[in-house]
């Protein structure tokens, strides 16, 4: 599309005309819905792009005029599209399916990529429409090793990321930038990080982790980051991008990388509850998410934990928003106050009370549970026949990981097991002799020698049959 009324441009290709018209996807997403709520509120008139039947419709706000749709209906979008005469437009396409399953997924394709697509035809064949914002994903940008910042790049390959999501978020961004190479399309991308604060009325996952830890519902965390941002600042890059974003270029909107572990602490301290106690070291954690999928899988459900997911919390979260900040202006808060805005709306909205939340004192565990005994290693531990106990070999990290199975699988059948249990795995030294005791659920440890590093015998002796 060729750029038109540069008279009325501000830098950097910004755009602000009396008769302008904002044309939101995904408005009744988290990210959408906030972006419509900042323009409205700075009095810009905004049409909102919503699925047919969608529920969500009740939060898009009242001012915006609601187009129903689907990104991969021409004909819909063509209404979408359709203004009055004279009115400018400029389009803000957030809408995409995000899934947290990285097996391919045509639906996935369907709409990220192809609605992306039909977007692009619509944009360059209505000529009174000013400028394209696509809003991408950092998971579209290849990853780097640990300890080096990641930063924008200008060509996008499918085969370099992880995950059907990220996948076609790569092929979409590249499709975006094609066009405006080929087609002299006016569009800019942004690639926003995860997504946290108030305003999630679907409850997405972060939302889900939040309240989870808050109501103490959460046996064990795992030892990696992520990097989260406020909605509301996103919401503020995305409209700063359709102002003063570069044709061509793209931005990253991104936070602080942060462990989960930080993550945790300051929500039980906003909260004032219980924190998580037990992080599973990554391998951990990665062969849990293997054998939670395997047993979803057997039966149909949805795994608690994927080993997608460990790879997020395991791969390099750092990304570099310098370049939004110099020239977007794009800034965001912390997450200190992020957390403590987010939990304040959750009160609100009725989704945790005080009742909910644990205090964080201990809490003490009522009926049958397992009693699990850590000794000193043998290669080959005896067995009595009189008694029922299993003898199973594990390297001291894989400790864990055996008590949050049991946790899971005591939970599975409405059992008691103290979730609170702290294992602590530093050195032979700091552990050894180490002992708890919790009413029925028992915690022995004796290290092994130098001569075994890293083995021990875990026996899970059974007082329920499970």
């Amino acid at each position: 599309m060729v750029e038109r009324g540069r008279g009325e441009r501000q830098k950097y290709g910004g755009i602000r005309m009396s008769n302008m018209e904002y044309l939101v996807t995904g408005a009744a997403g988290f990210l959408g819905g906030e972006v419509c709520r900042q323009l409205i509120q700075r009095g810009e008139k905004v049409r909102a792009f919503v699925l047919p039947g969608d529920k969500a419709i009740r939060f898009v706000p009242d001012e915006a005029e609601i187009v129903t749709g689907d990104l991969t209906d021409k004909e819909s979008l063509e209404r979408f599209f359709t203004v009055q005469e004279g009115t400018k437009t400029i389009v803000l396409h957030i809408a995409s399916i995000v899934t947290v399953n990285p097996d391919f997924s045509q639906k996935v394709m369907d709409v990220n990529v192809g609605g992306t697509k039909n977007i692009i035809d619509l944009c360059l064949s209505h000529k009174e429409c000013q400028k394209l914002v696509y809003c991408s994903s950092t998971g579209a940008i290849p990853e780097l090793p640990k300890g080096q910042k990641i930063r924008e790049v200008d060509c996008f390959d499918s085969d370099k990321v992880v995950g059907c999501y990220s996948q076609s978020k790569a092929l979409a961004t590249q499709a975006v930038l094609d066009a405006v190479r080929e087609k002299d399309l006016n569009a800019c991308v942004v690639h926003p990080s995860g997504i946290l604060g108030p305003g999630d009325y679907a409850v997405g996952e972060v939302t889900g982790t939040l309240i989870k830890i808050i109501k103490g519902d959460m046996p064990a965390g795992i030892d990696g980051s992520f990097n989260l941002c406020d909605v509301r600042d996103l919401a503020d890059g995305v409209i700063r991008a359709a102002e003063k974003g570069r044709s061509g270029e793209c931005y990253i909107l991104g936070n602080e990388e942060v462990s989960f572990r930080k993550f945790s602490r300051m929500i039980s301290e906003e909260a004032g509850t219980r924190p998580v106690r037990v992080f599973l070291p990554l391998m951990a954690a990665d062969m849990m998410g293997l054998i939670m999928e395997k047993q979803a899988k057997a039966k149909g459900t949805k795994p608690l934990m994927t080993r997608f997911s460990v790879y997020n919390l395991a791969r390099n979260n750092s990304f570099d928003s310098s370049k939004a900040k110099r020239e977007l202006g794009y800034s965001t808060r912390s997450y200190e106050e992020t957390i403590r805005d987010e939990i304040a709306w959750l009160k609100k909205e009725g989704k945790i009370d005080g009742t909910g939340m644990r205090s964080s004192g201990r809490r003490r565990a009522s009926g049958p549970a397992l009693s699990i005994y850590v000794e000193k290693c043998a290669l080959f531990p005896s067995t009595r026949r009189n008694t029922k106990v299993e003898h199973i070999m594990f390297p001291l990290a894989f400790l864990h990981l055996a008590i949050c199975v049991t946790y899971f699988t005591c939970r599975r059948k409405h059992l008691s097991f103290w979730n609170g249990i702290s294992i602590y795995s530093r050195t032979f030294s700091e552990c050894q002799n180490q002992r708890s005791l919790k009413n029925s659920l028992r915690i022995e440890i004796s290290l092994p020698g130098r001569n075994l590093p890293r083995i021990a015998a875990l026996r899970l002796r059974q007082t329920v049959i499970l």
